[in-house]
């Protein structure tokens, strides 16, 4: 019983994975909302490294929580949910579930964490470009396409 208690708190269940699932979700959209309002950036978009590496310290399904609730909620303190917010969440979710699947519980090095993260974005971005309504094909200006790459 001690030990899959002891399972239970490494891969993020039980109450200790609730409360540090929570916590990522209110970075991720606290630190979105606060880099939306005081940032000149088009495209900030914190919530991709934070629900990567919730993927990665809790698991797959957590991960996707984290990017899903994280643009509902940051987009909810920023007055601006929309249809858009479900191609965010579809633009998190896929790449949190694929690292949660492939590196949950591993040791991922900081190098290899900025090329995962720099890859995610990449998928966000295109998902975002291609499939969202007014922005459809803006993915072919080169310009804004690799200014929002590094946000």
């Amino acid at each position: 019983m001690g030990e899959e208690k002891e399972s239970n708190k490494e891969n993020g269940k039980g109450t200790k994975g609730w409360e540090k699932f929570l916590g990522y979700v209110i970075a991720a959209a606290g630190i979105r909302w606060v880099l939306k309002l005081v940032s000149f950036v088009p495209s900030v978009e914190p919530i991709t490294a934070i629900a990567l590496l919730a993927a990665i310290k809790l698991g797959p399904w957590y991960g996707l929580g984290v990017g899903v609730l994280g643009y509902l909620v940051s987009n909810t303190l920023l007055m601006s949910n929309g249809t858009w917010t479900i191609f965010q969440a579809i633009g998190i979710g896929i790449p949190a579930l694929w690292v949660g699947f492939n590196y949950f519980g591993k040791q991922v090095s900081p190098a290899k964490f900025v090329w995962i993260a720099l890859y995610s974005t990449i998928f966000f971005e295109i998902v975002i470009n291609l499939f969202y309504g007014e922005n459809i094909g803006t993915f072919l200006d080169p310009a804004q396409f690799i200014t929002a790459l590094p946000f």
